[in-house]
């Protein structure tokens, strides 16, 4: 069980990392959460109608909470990526 757990934690963390450092205007956890949150939505759907795994509402929960970690590391990095960029091309 406790692998689940944190199988579905890690399962969504990367997207939630990557998201604002590639797409800019992803630039706040909730916006990242939120997208993170629907795309997970949609893989219990495709679980639920392929009968491929099993439509749990904990699984949103987790694979959210991932997202949601990923999310505040990518989007502090992407801050200082970001205007890192803004202070090179204003010299």
């Amino acid at each position: 069980m406790l692998f689940d757990i944190i199988g579905n934690i890690l399962l969504l963390f990367p997207l939630g990392f990557f998201l604002p450092i590639w797409f800019r205007k992803a630039d706040k956890p909730k916006k990242v959460v939120l997208i993170c949150f629907f795309v997970s939505v949609a893989i219990e759907i495709t679980q639920l109608l392929t009968t491929r795994g099993y439509f749990e509402t904990d699984d949103l929960l987790h694979n959210t909470i991932g997202a949601l970690i990923g999310a505040l590391i990518g989007c502090s990095l992407a801050k200082r990526l970001y205007s890192d960029d803004k202070k090179a091309q204003q010299k």
